[in-house]
């Protein structure tokens, strides 16, 4: 008979034989665990191994006592996540018995959590914190009440990781032309400082990746886009454990072909301060964009115009508020805002023209024939410089030189016949604008008959240059009128006589300085200021001649007295070598010269003299040479003169 405790032993080694067929690795083939051990104990507390077995029999070996739990499904919960958050897991497993089970969750960074227990085939889950960012396998293993374990899940892949910072806006040009290269740069940044690879969005469906890279460096790529158009470049950056940052702000890239230049602005091209005139331009734009237009004044101010379509004429108004000269010019921005060139400028002159000049102020009783003058002014608002312009009344006019504005202008005017003339003004600033014409001068003018032309000069027709020379003329006036002379001598200089009985001879002289060939001419003046047509001229040749040197000091004595006769020497040389002659100037109101004839340049010429009261006198000389030219005087020589 076998006993209770060996028929219960038994039965329940029948029950673990039968299910011999178990999970691999889960128990040692000729060793109970420790659990299982535990699980016999509860059933048969009262079993005891045989200690003494009979010869032939085969040893009992250590067993199992109980199925395990079914291996728990792969962890669920997130693929990703950074150091220091707390992520939870969830498993659930089958108890062959219906045997309450705990799960045990490796977290593959050498620490694990055992939860439960819970009932089987509920899921149930576990927190955990990973403190440094790798990669971590997590799995799950179920215990059964009794203690038997099933194998390891499937691992469930954690990446644990903080992301790379969102890379700075891409950095490059903004704008540019289709089908042209341009390169970019971007960077970022990973807390872990693992290496990162950038992606580049370039806006028109293409993406590069550049990289890896350290973390904190600045890496670059290249792009053309094939069209015009606006594009957002932006860049995302992933580490080397596949984590991604965001993306960056973009860069906006305005990728476009410049409208043309526009044409030079249409309009006037002069106007005046404070009315509005239109100026019209037009460009085109080789994408068909749109155009403004962007006008610059030349003042300061700008207008800008449009949008219109691409080739469209474009317009607008302007009012210049002060005058000047300004040059109006043109751009062009398409709907892009791709911006042109200038156009070529219009100069456009803003002026106000000059106030009305005043009434002529000159003489109002003249004579026919005579020149006479006339004074006006006139104010230009801009301050502008202005001209005047006389009209005589006779059908003739005269126009001044350019003065400031405000100051007299004057001109001079001959009737030819006589009666009443009226004189009238009108000006004209340094931009081209004229006033009205002023209020008019009568002019009464009265008969005269103009002198007659002088006859033939009479003089040297050769002569030499320092030396003067005598000139004579006469002429007859019809109405008897008395008359003068006027002399032009061909090297800037004018001479006059003074008024002569009509028909008298009149002389003037005249020093030419320079040799050359002079051409003299003389006119006729009557007493009424009528001129006459000038004379033929006289060809006068002069040539180069050098005066004498300066005689040295006198000689002769020092002291003398009165009505006793000195003898007194003195000598010159001409550098021409031309023959001398001397004059004393003696100090007492005479001079003398010496001899009739020149002598020789540098002989000593002797002259004598007494005086008739007592005093000092200064004795000085000048030498004068055969061609007329004479020297400086020389140093004086004083003498002391006594009473006899």
């Amino acid at each position: 008979m076998i006993r209770g405790s060996q028929t219960r032993f038994f039965l329940l080694l029948l029950l673990i034989w039968s299910s011999s067929v178990q999970a691999p690795g889960m128990f040692s083939d000729d060793v109970c665990s420790n659990a299982s051990i535990g699980l016999i104990l509860d059933i048969c507390p009262d079993f005891q191994q045989p200690k003494n077995q009979s010869s032939g029999a085969q040893s009992i070996p250590a067993i199992t006592c109980d199925s395990p739990s079914e291996i728990p499904a792969t962890p669920s919960g997130s693929s990703q996540g950074i150091p220091m958050a707390d992520y939870a897991y969830f498993t659930s497993a089958t108890d062959p018995k219906g045997d309450m089970v705990r799960y045990i969750f490796d977290w593959g960074d050498g620490t694990s959590s055992i939860i439960g227990p819970v009932d089987s085939g509920i899921v149930a889950g576990a927190n955990h914190t990973w403190t440094v960012s790798g990669r971590y396998a997590v799995m799950a293993r179920s215990l059964d009440r009794k203690g038997n374990a099933s194998r390891w899940s499937e691992p469930l892949i954690v990446i644990i990781d903080s992301p790379p910072a969102n890379p700075s806006t891409p950095s490059g040009p903004g704008s540019g032309r289709p089908g042209v290269q341009y390169a970019y740069s971007v960077s970022a940044d990973d807390p872990d400082k693992d290496r990162i690879n950038c992606s580049i969005d370039w806006g028109d469906g293409a993406i590069s990746i550049i990289g890896p890279m350290d973390s904190g460096a600045s890496a670059s790529a290249n792009h053309s886009w094939s069209r015009s158009a606006i594009y957002h470049i932006r860049a995302k950056a992933t580490d080397s454990l596949g984590r991604s940052s965001g993306w960056s702000e973009p860069l906006i890239v305005v990728i476009n072909i410049l409208p043309s230049n526009p044409s030079m602005p249409s309009g006037p091209d002069s106007g005046r301060p404070g009315v509005q005139y239109v100026y019209t331009v037009s460009a085109t734009d080789p994408d068909g964009d749109r155009i403004s237009y962007s006008f610059d004044w030349g003042d300061g101010i700008t207008s800008i115009t449009g949008p219109e379509e691409s080739g469209v004429v474009a317009s607008a108004n302007h009012t210049w508020a002060r005058s000047g000269a300004f040059r109006v010019k043109a751009s062009a921005q398409d709907s892009k805002g791709g911006t042109s060139g200038w156009s070529e400028p219009r100069t456009v002159v803003i002026n106000a023209p000059p106030g009305r000049p005043s009434t002529s102020s000159g003489p109002s009783m003249v004579y026919a024939w005579a020149a006479n003058g006339y004074t006006a002014t006139a104010e230009d608002p801009d301050n502008d410089s202005v001209e005047c312009t006389f009209d005589w009344g006779d059908g003739n006019t005269s126009t001044t030189n350019f003065v400031k504005s405000g100051s007299n202008v004057s001109a001079q005017h001959i009737w030819c016949n006589a009666g009443k003339y009226q004189i009238r003004v009108i000006a004209k600033d340094s931009r081209g604008d004229v006033s009205g014409w002023s209020d008019n001068l009568t002019i009464t003018v009265a008969a005269n008959r103009r002198p007659n032309v002088p006859a033939n000069l009479y003089g040297p027709e050769e002569g030499y240059a320092g030396i003067a020379y005598n000139y004579f003329t006469f002429a007859k006036d019809p109405d008897n009128d008395l008359v003068r002379y006027a002399f032009d001598w061909d090297d800037e200089m004018t001479s006059q006589t003074n008024q002569v009985d009509s028909g008298s001879v009149e002389n003037s002289s005249h020093i030419w300085n320079k040799a050359g060939t002079y051409h003299v001419r003389c006119s006729t003046f009557d007493c009424k200021g009528a001129a006459s047509e000038f004379s033929l001229p006289l060809i006068v040749i002069v040539a180069d001649n050098s005066p004498p040197d300066t005689p040295g000091m006198p000689l002769g004595p020092a002291y003398g007295r009165s009505l006793i006769s000195y003898d007194f020497t003195t000598s010159a040389n001409d550098s021409d070598g031309d023959h001398v002659r001397y004059v004393f100037d003696w100090g007492d109101g005479t001079t003398t010269w010496t001899g009739l004839g020149f002598v020789e340049s540098g002989m000593i010429e002797r002259l004598v003299h007494r005086w008739s009261k007592a005093g000092t006198y200064l004795i000085r000389t000048m030498a004068m040479d055969d061609k007329g030219a004479t020297s400086r005087w020389s140093s004086p020589l004083a003498i002391n003169i006594t009473w006899d």
